[in-house]
């Protein structure tokens, strides 16, 4: 994926990774729920690349964000 990656092309990606045979649908509207709510979590390791250490801290406190909700 090349810069500057919007949020449903990600969300496909990842998608598409987890799921091969998922034909992932449109980014949902706001207050309907995406389809990867549809599938029971995994335990996955995400590698994120930034030399920027506030972006560092920044990644890090999102992902644990969203991993405890």
């Amino acid at each position: 994926m090349t810069k500057p990656i919007r949020r449903g092309e990600l969300r496909q990606a990842i998608l598409a990774t987890l799921y091969p045979g998922l034909v992932a649908p449109a980014a949902p509207k706001d207050g309907e729920a995406s389809a990867a709510e549809d599938h029971p979590r995994v335990n996955l390791r995400i590698l994120v690349a930034e030399d920027n250490p506030v972006n560092q801290a920044v990644a890090r406190r999102l992902l644990q964000k969203r991993a405890t909700s």
